[in-house]
């Protein structure tokens, strides 16, 4: 099992239709898929269900086996599953403040269920905190969209400096751009000086209307539009992410 975080410590930059679309892409190649909504607002669950309301308590999915295991819930695609999110979840920093290990609460959880699927896409709220510092011990690598603005690139820049501060793996962190406006003079400019850098993916999303149609149609944007340059950009991310991530299979190989 693999398992990568879409976080941002800044918010607006697009990690959840980011989120649930890398996770429609996965489950379409055939890897079982877990999408895990840890914000409170939901967003990631809006696009993959009518469900509303968490089937167990955060303290116990966080705590439990059969607890998390009891809250997944399948949706419409095969192989891709949802644990979904409500504002319960807006606690969740002080449940796992309460808990044993509490820096390694969600890691613990995921191993216990690591054979059930082959990749976990964690949807992460802004902002940093235990649980951001739950995933960054979780995850295989962390997902960072940046928009090509320098306030977004100072939120890389702060993510950088925290895990220098606490001796965490930089090959984590995979930036890319996203919300793209190449008719901005900065969005260009600074796509050009930044994709060159070794650490950046080379993918990039570019800002779209039909991205803003997920919402009206709750569905991942490949399920409804397979052609256009988004949902063609947002799968040059996914297989960028699945060769480093390594979830290659020698079935893959040579595409």
């Amino acid at each position: 099992m693999k398992v990568v975080s879409v976080y941002n410590v800044k918010g607006g930059v697009g990690k959840t239709t980011c989120a649930v679309n890398l996770a429609f892409l996965a489950a379409r190649d055939g890897y079982t898929t877990l999408l895990w909504d840890l914000d409170p607002q939901g967003g990631a669950t809006f696009y993959l269900t009518e469900q509303t309301e968490l089937a167990r308590s955060p303290r116990k999915i966080l705590s439990k086996k059969s607890a998390l295991l009891d809250a997944v819930i399948p949706t419409p695609y095969r192989d891709l599953f949802l644990l979904p999110a409500d504002l319960s979840l807006r606690n969740v920093t002080i449940l796992l403040d309460e808990m044993k290990r509490s820096r390694e609460r969600i890691h613990e959880q995921l191993e216990k269920i690591g054979d059930r699927y082959d990749l976990v896409l964690l949807d992460a709220p802004p902002g940093l905190s235990l649980l951001s510092e739950n995933l960054f011990s979780a995850s295989d690598r962390i997902l960072l969209p940046l928009v090509p603005t320098p306030l977004s690139l100072r939120a890389y820049l702060q993510i950088s400096a925290f895990f220098s501060e606490h001796d965490l793996p930089a090959e984590k962190i995979l930036p890319f751009f996203n919300m793209v406006d190449r008719r901005k003079k900065i969005h260009r400019t600074t796509l050009e000086e930044y994709s060159r850098l070794p650490e950046f993916l080379s993918a990039w999303i570019p800002q779209a209307s039909v991205v803003e149609e997920m919402g009206k149609r709750r569905k991942p944007l490949p399920a409804f539009s397979r052609t256009t340059t988004a949902s063609l950009a947002f799968l040059r991310l996914w297989e960028e992410l699945k060769r480093n991530v390594g979830l290659i299979r020698d079935t893959d190989r040579g595409t």
